[in-house]
């Protein structure tokens, strides 16, 4: 379990796990990036298929015997579902810190858990280690991205967190926990880890893009976009549950009842609005019977929102009746200064009058103009000759 392929001397530092069903188009690319990892340290790779339908199981097994005590397979006779797939994985890890990444994303930089296992090793107080990722899109539907946003490494707080996910799963290393068995079964459950972990610990972020998240039709999200009906008649339920048992794990946890509050609302927001597609399918309905700590929240999280909007608006009635106000004022001032400006002008033609009448009773005065006076000077001085 080393960072060299064969190797099994000693205890890996890293149990990295990797989730799959149906990915034989990615597998292998997936695993191979995984073992290509230049970590300086001893390291396994826990593949837990969920009895895939396709080639997946036989892939999972011709890479572990190319890198055997490294690649660890779970192939499993019958399909368990998301949440048992993924505890029952983290279980089974024995290194120090666990990362995950997904059986159809992959990982970019040979470096990366060298890189992230330092900067927890200098923090022994951080639980959670994250980096943006790539986000390209299978069918080349949307150009490649990055994720997150910069402007939002500049706060991996948890009470961020809290509010809107912003760690993607195949970039995330964890302080591993002595056992996974209280994870409730929740959606999105990636979100709830980082949760979890954050919960006891500081989260620190690498800025360098080292992983590629894999958007296509068969992905756990493609609906959200493409049949937002037929998304959250799957997944309301488990979106519900998750902020309600995040809100139990985050009791007492000062500053993080507000931002939760914020997320559910958005959730009941996009429920809701799914729902009004086919009021008759009974979504939003059912959900709230469910799950009404979360409709509670939602409710509180979209009133606070409409608070924070009305506030927004008047701050912004008030900034206009000031800007008013002095533009007002200006105006008056550039009215006063405009009135001098054209008496002055006035006078000054008055007084350009005045000189030319002057030089007019001058010039008669002292029989013409100088340049007439020189004229006949001229004259007299020619006939002399």
């Amino acid at each position: 379990m080393t960072d060299t392929p064969g190797s099994t001397a000693a205890r890996p530092r890293v149990s990295v796990v990797v989730i799959t069903y149906n990915h034989e188009r990615f597998i292998r690319h997936t695993l191979e990036s995984i073992v290509s990892q230049q970590a300086g340290f001893p390291f396994e790779v826990i593949v837990a298929d969920d009895a895939s339908t396709d080639a997946t199981p036989d892939i999972v097994r011709e890479i572990a015997a190319r890198h055997p005590g490294v690649v660890v397979p779970v192939l499993r006779e019958a399909n368990i579902g998301i949440h048992p797939n993924v505890v029952d994985a983290m279980n089974r890890a024995t290194g120090e810190f666990v990362a995950l990444c997904e059986g159809d994303d992959y990982w970019i930089d040979d470096r990366k858990l060298a890189r992230q296992v330092a900067l927890l090793d200098a923090d022994p107080a951080a639980t959670v280690c994250f980096h943006p990722v790539q986000v390209i899109w299978d069918d080349d539907s949307e150009e490649p991205s990055v994720f997150p946003a910069p402007e939002r490494l500049a706060d991996p707080s948890l009470v961020a967190l809290v509010e809107d996910n912003f760690i993607q799963t195949n970039s995330v290393v964890y302080r591993r926990r002595d056992g996974y068995d209280d994870v409730p079964d929740v959606m999105p459950l990636d979100w709830y880890l980082h949760v979890l972990h954050a919960a006891t610990g500081r989260i620190l972020v690498d800025p360098e893009v080292m992983s590629v998240y894999r958007r296509h039709p068969g992905g756990v999200w493609s609906d959200s976009v493409t049949a937002p009906l037929q998304f959250w008649q799957k997944q309301a339920a488990g979106h519900a549950a998750a902020i309600e048992a995040a809100a139990a794990l985050l009791t007492g946890i000062p500053d993080t009842a507000e931002p939760l509050a914020h997320h559910a609302g958005r959730i009941l927001g996009s429920v809701t609005a799914a729902d009004n597609e086919d009021p008759a399918v009974g979504l939003l309905r059912e959900t709230v019977a469910a799950h009404p700590q979360w409709a509670t929240l939602g409710i509180r999280g979209q009133s606070a929102a409409r608070a924070t909007d009305r506030a927004a608006l008047v701050d912004a009635q008030e900034l206009a009746t000031a800007l008013s106000r002095d533009v007002g004022i200006l105006r008056e001032v550039l009215e006063r200064r405009t009135t001098k400006l054209r008496t002055h002008q006035a006078r000054a033609k008055e007084l350009q009058r005045r000189v030319r009448r002057l030089e007019a009773e001058l010039a008669q005065a002292t029989g013409g103009t100088a340049r007439e006076r020189v004229s006949r000077l001229l004259r007299r001085l020619g006939r002399r000759d």
